[in-house]
Parts: C-alpha cells; sequence; structure tokens
C-alpha cells in the first residue's frame, strides 16, 4: 500500500532522513514483515524508489489506533482538524442471537401500556426507555451493516 504526495511536494519541501542523510519524499508505503508481527513504514524518495528509512509499529489493532490517535493529534496541532475531536471508536462483543432477543424483549416492554404506567406511577421517564431502543437499534444497524450480524427486529417479529 502507498500513499502518493508528489502533488504536495512539488509545492512543499518533504523530506526524510535516513541512512544515506537527507533526502526528498513524495510518498509513503506501509507492508506487512512476516512472520506478520509488524507493519514497516517507509518514505518513498522523488525518484519513486522506497528510501532507507523504517519504521516499524507492532501488527496489532491497538497500536494502529495509537498511531492514528498521534496523528490525529499533530493534526489538531497543526490547526488542521477543524477543532473537533477526533472520533471514538468502541469496539463490542456481541452474542448476536442473545442481543436480538434482548432487543425484542425491550421493544416489547416499550410497547406494553402497562409498563410504561408503572415507570410513570415510580416517577421514571418512559422517553428513557425510548432513548435505550433508540441505543439498541443504532448498534443493531452498525452490527448488521459493518459486521453482518443478524442482530434486527422487525415490528412483526415482537
Amino acid at each position: 500500500m502507498q500513499i502518493d504526495y508528489s502533488e504536495f511536494a512539488k509545492a512543499h519541501s518533504l523530506t526524510f532522513t535516513g541512512r544515506n542523510g537527507t533526502a526528498k519524499c513524495c510518498g509513503l508505503t506501509a507492508a506487512v514483515n512476516p512472520p506478520k508481527t509488524r507493519i514497516t513504514i517507509a518514505p518513498i524518495t522523488s525518484r519513486g524508489s522506497i528510501g532507507r528509512c523504517d519504521i516499524d509499529i507492532p501488527a496489532t489493532a491497538a497500536a494502529v489506533d495509537q498511531l492514528k490517535q498521534l496523528l490525529d493529534a499533530a493534526l489538531l496541532e497543526a490547526g488542521q482538524g477543524g477543532g473537533a475531536e477526533p472520533e471514538q471508536t468502541y469496539k463490542l462483543n456481541l452474542d448476536a442471537t442473545e442481543f436480538k432477543a434482548q432487543r425484542q424483549m425491550l421493544s416489547t416492554l416499550f410497547y406494553s401500556g402497562a409498563v410504561i404506567k408503572g415507570l410513570t406511577e415510580a416517577g421514571i421517564d418512559p422517553n428513557l426507555l425510548e432513548g435505550l431502543m433508540n441505543l439498541t437499534d443504532a448498534i443493531a444497524d452498525q452490527a448488521n451493516d459493518n459486521y453482518g450480524l443478524d442482530v434486527l427486529c422487525f415490528s412483526n417479529e415482537v
């Protein structure tokens, strides 16, 4: 995999320092090295060859996430982050069958007049239950769209 910075490099001086001194940089390359335990990032010279300057990081999701956070922080410091915080990513391990059953139960509770009445009598805002439904709907949509997990419920299933 390669990133081409050649157009940007024409207007700005991008360089790297390696074994042979300083050279012009017009891109980056990343490769997984045997036995697939590390990722090596290296510059691409203005002549299109891979420069002799390697950066190895562990080939783990955690290490890549840390690198992304580091780059996001540098981008914010450079004033290019738009003032927004970097998006947080959360990973969940879901048992699709159990999560679907929990969502169906939550939906049954939500549409049960007796439960809503009981919440109201107890001084609990029933809208909180709707908020939980919306949250689990969003999780279910992402689980289905991004990972193919069958956790969607339809009104005729309840």
